[in-house]
């Protein structure tokens, strides 16, 4: 164990806290597996346990907010404050990121926090993405959490993650993890089936995927069911996914971790958190020391490489 996670550990333990579920193994059964590369998606009931759960909430609840047009600045390298050229309009965000009533996030934690580079690159965490994955290894390259607001939090339109990510192939995945128990009211996270199959389909903000490729309108929704606090669900980069509004008094709780392959590559698309990780165009992740590598055992030491 890491200096840092011993600190993390401390800190627990002051709590009175047992963390040593992130130490065990989660075996994820074959046919989770097969769901996910037939389907882009699969259930993980049970990931994490109450002690793990309220440690994240409570982690989170001291860690800033990002603010909600970080990705559309980002993504588009341009000046909020800049005039507009010519009289012409100025630019547009992403149409959501100005929406108070939309998914609130808590972003790159784990680069930043010593507790949270523990849960990412946990065996339970870590060793479960690259079962999913069927590697022997990846890189952990972000967390995030999507909190919706409560008292009729926007809905989230069905979408792939991909167009917004700055790598150079397919293959990452999500764990989506629910952080309290989520009722089918309160927009849980919902598929189009085998949508991962159609290749990248773009960014379009609010607007529904379907609105600008019919063919899926037929397409089959799955999941958006209710889960307990710790259970988490998982899906491709290219999976079309979104969740209703959240109808419930209280905010919907999720952190997120992802992984992906070592050698994928980073193309120099903008974003928040990885434009903080000094990248280089035509980099592999896996050979940049900003993104630990793990394997089915949590975290892979690189000097044992």
């Amino acid at each position: 164990m890491t200096t840092s996670a011993r600190a993390a550990e401390k800190l627990s333990e002051e709590r009175g806290r047992d963390l040593a579920l992130l130490d065990t193994q989660y075996v994820v059964p074959e046919e989770t597996i097969a769901n996910l590369h037939a389907h882009g998606w699969a259930r993980l009931p049970g990931l994490l346990d109450a002690a793990v759960v309220t440690e994240l909430r409570e982690r989170l609840a001291a860690e800033p907010l990002r603010p909600l047009d970080a990705l559309g600045k980002s993504y588009r390298r341009v000046d909020a404050n800049a005039p507009a050229v010519d009289d012409a309009e100025p630019v547009q965000f992403l149409d959501h990121e100005m929406d108070s009533k939309h998914n609130q996030n808590h972003e790159g934690m784990a680069w930043r926090n010593p507790f949270f580079r523990r849960v990412g690159t946990s065996r339970r965490i870590a060793g479960t993405a690259v079962q999913l994955m069927r590697r022997e290894r990846g890189v952990f390259i972000q967390d995030i959490s999507f909190f919706k607001p409560g008292g009729g939090g926007s809905p989230t339109a069905m979408h792939q993650d991909y167009a917004s990510w700055p790598f150079d192939r397919k293959g990452a995945i999500t764990i989506w993890i629910a952080l309290i128990d989520v009722a089918a009211n309160m927009g849980p996270l919902a598929y189009l089936e085998d949508s991962h199959l159609e290749g990248p389909l773009g960014l379009a903000g609010k607007l529904d995927v379907r609105a600008t490729y019919p063919h899926l309108a037929d397409s089959k929704v799955v999941a958006g069911e209710a889960l307990k606090a710790g259970d988490a669900q998982v899906h491709w980069d290219l999976t079309v996914h979104g969740a209703g509004p959240n109808e419930s008094d209280v905010v919907r709780e999720a952190y997120l971790t992802r992984f992906t392959g070592a050698d994928v590559i980073y193309n120099g698309i903008g974003h928040p958190h990885y434009n903080t990780l000094g990248l280089q165009i035509g980099q592999a992740l896996g050979d940049n020391p900003a993104f630990p590598l793990v394997g089915h055992e949590g975290e892979i030491a690189r000097e044992s490489i």
